[in-house]
């Protein structure tokens, strides 16, 4: 296997460990949180991140330039340049992290916390919650900086595994303090906590990897010009991102209560899921793409791109199917029945949404690889207004099945994908759809209908619930052999790419 290659699927198998890791441990630990804090409890927590996240607006796209001028300047041996972009970029967050933080408290005294619709919580309390969280905005910050250093050098091994390491240590935590009795007080004090002791893995992996990386705070304003000159594309996709993540929560919370929140973020923290396990697989593409397409090796991307969408679309398709097929049964299991009645259509309805966002995720990754992220902001910002309009308008009608009715808007990103595959990797989308798109939808929904009529009706507790979702899996991967999905050669990566997932042995293989 060619060097770049194996380093690709090296990198798409520690992302896709760290996600395994992170997902599994949140699905776990959800039930808990929620039966610990209670569901106002729970809501209030994720409205006080949602609300001060938007503030992370103010880094101005500045993490993601910083990834990629990181490596530019590693690959140049340009030791000096690369402690300006490091340092530059901590000073900015540091800076901005302050402002927003001043910003958050300053608009939760002025607006105040009254506009949600709590109920039982004292309102002392809920303010507390929310200062705690705007006076950790500026470390989140600097935590994301530093961590964009292993993934800037694509030692996506040391990133996943610090991961790991620090969201199992506060989930744990967590679950703890609340067998013990403890609060939402704690539990936000807690992170508080864990965010400032990070600090020290983080910057002993980025002394590690960059022994050139000085101790000595450096601001150099050309390195910020072409920083901001880059970021700025992507603060416009951030933005967007955030309303697409955040928006919906906070009005739920303005027009519903808190309660509903976590009716609606449950389902929520499940169907994006889809999405988030496209982008861990094909995230490591960027600089892939990113160095292709500087030399003009556009038929070696094109076939890479096919390859992509292959396996990020099986994979897919079956967690969507899954979602719908089993969501009450889902839902009753890992929260109870009550819950299940409330949400189970506001999961198949974000299952459906997610999958057909999560499909042009690679296309997005070859735009920023191409070096044309303004398109990329273009098409966030459409989806920015589309989102706000449609939670507005629906949300007050339909409720929490409004929100998410909502992710079904965005078609718009079907251009992206059309302008990608012709114009950009001289592809034919028609062909596309036929060899790719329709084999393996048809496999989807062969297994949806099996799955509802013969599978669903046998559900009755988790080991049944496991028993069925790997029956289905298993007439899945069949009917994907049958269509002849993949090739030979792309068959034999695939073994290959499992292989490497399920008996990784050491992390030093990535080297």
């Amino acid at each position: 296997m060619e060097p770049l290659a194996r380093r690709t699927i090296n990198n798409s198998v520690f992302n896709m460990l760290g996600w395994a890791w992170a997902t599994v441990l949140s699905i776990v630990a959800t039930r808990y949180i929620v039966q610990g804090l209670g569901r106002e409890g729970y809501g209030i927590l994720t409205l006080a991140l949602s609300t001060i996240g938007y503030f992370a607006i103010l880094d101005m796209g500045l993490n993601t330039a910083a990834i990629k001028f990181i490596a530019e300047y590693h690959a140049k041996q340009d030791p000096d340049s690369l402690n300006k972009v490091i340092w530059t970029t901590l000073v900015v967050f540091s800076l901005v992290g302050c402002i927003g933080s001043a910003l958050a408290i300053g608009l939760i005294n002025t607006i105040g916390l009254e506009i949600f619709q709590i109920k039982d919580a004292p309102i002392e309390e809920v303010e507390f919650i929310f200062y705690v969280v705007a006076i950790g905005l500026p470390l989140n910050l600097l935590v994301g900086a530093l961590s964009s250093i292993p993934n800037a050098l694509q030692r996506y091994d040391i990133s996943n595994l610090l991961a790991i390491g620090i969201t199992t240590t506060s989930t744990l935590v967590t679950l703890a303090l609340l067998a013990l009795g403890y609060g939402l007080k704690s539990i936000v004090l807690l992170q508080l906590v864990v965010t400032i002791v990070s600090f020290i893995p983080h910057i002993y992996v980025a002394k590690r990897l960059i022994p050139e990386l000085t101790i000595r705070p450096t601001f150099a304003w050309d390195i910020l010009k072409r920083l901001s000159s880059f970021g700025i594309f992507t603060l416009s996709s951030r933005v967007g991102a955030m309303l697409l993540f955040q928006f919906d929560r906070l009005m739920i919370g303005i027009l519903l209560g808190a309660s509903f929140v976590t009716y609606y973020v449950v389902p929520f923290s499940l169907s994006v899921q889809l999405h988030r396990i496209v982008v861990k697989i094909a995230g490591v593409l960027f600089p892939v793409s990113s160095a292709l397409s500087s030399v003009g090796r556009i038929k070696e991307l094109g076939q890479l791109y096919a390859k992509a969408i292959k396996v990020t679309l099986t994979i897919s398709t079956f967690v969507c199917v899954t979602l719908v097929v089993f969501s009450y049964a889902i839902l009753e299991i890992w929260i109870d029945q009550p819950f299940a009645e409330t949400s189970w259509l506001t999961l198949v309805v974000l299952a459906l949404g997610w999958y057909f966002i999560s499909i042009s995720v690679v296309a997005t990754i070859f735009l920023d690889g191409f070096g044309k992220p303004h398109l990329i902001a273009f098409a966030t910002l459409c989806t920015s207004v589309i989102n706000v309009l449609g939670i507005t308008l629906l949300v007050p009608q339909y409720g929490i099945n409004g929100a998410a009715i909502t992710t079904l808007l965005y078609l718009h990103t079907l251009a992206l994908m059309y302008y990608v595959e012709n114009n950009l990797l001289e592809l034919n989308s028609w062909l596309l759809i036929r060899d790719i798109y329709l084999k393996i939808w048809s496999a989807g929904i062969i297994v949806g209908v099996a799955s509802y009529y013969l599978l669903l009706p046998q559900v009755f507790n988790l080991l049944t619930l496991f028993t069925a979702v790997g029956l289905s899996a298993a007439l899945y991967l069949a009917l994907i052999f049958i269509l002849k999905v993949f090739d030979n050669d792309e068959r034999e990566l695939a073994l290959k790419y499992l292989t490497r997932l399920m008996f990784m042995k050491r992390v030093g293989e990535l080297s």
